[in-house]
């Protein structure tokens, strides 16, 4: 794995996984945020053995576009919240790679419907949202992982 832990936080979340699939064979991922840095993860997440990139998301069609053709099998989104509600059953985790003051909100989002996260830093926009990420974490026993540029392998 390069740069993210969405893929390399599998082992933690064998036992945690609801679907009919076992999750030695293929961990769905989504990326929300896929240009510059998210662009980064994508790539490395996507190289992650048994891993498949089930979903994408972002706001600027150019960086979905650009993605999209790289990941043709995955869905599309401008909206993280229209992904979720589309393909929240479909989704093991989730890479997010926003801008910065939308990291809390995503990662939440992901995380109230079971999903395990790999945000990049900042972690949050503010110690509040850091709190409630960490409440969130607890109460629903997802694997979380911050990025921060190298000690991520």
């Amino acid at each position: 794995m390069q740069a993210t832990g969405a893929a390399a936080a599998a082992v933690p979340m064998l036992g945690t996984r609801t679907s009919s699939t076992s999750p030695l064979e293929t961990l769905n991922v989504a990326c929300v945020g896929v240009g510059g840095m998210g662009g980064s993860d994508l790539n490395a997440t996507a190289s992650g053995k048994n891993v498949r990139i089930v979903a994408l998301c972002d706001i600027d069609a150019n960086n979905l576009g650009a993605a999209a053709k790289k990941h043709a099998a995955a869905k599309t989104f401008a909206d993280y919240r229209k992904m979720f509600d589309s393909m929240g059953k479909d989704i093991d985790a989730v890479v997010v790679a926003t801008p910065d003051h939308m990291h809390g909100s995503v990662a939440l989002a992901a995380m109230s419907l079971g999903k395990h996260v790999y945000c990049q830093k900042p972690i949050a926009h503010n110690l509040y949202e850091c709190r409630e990420m960490a409440t969130m974490a607890k109460r629903t026993g997802v694997v979380t992982q911050m990025g921060t540029q190298i000690h991520s392998h």
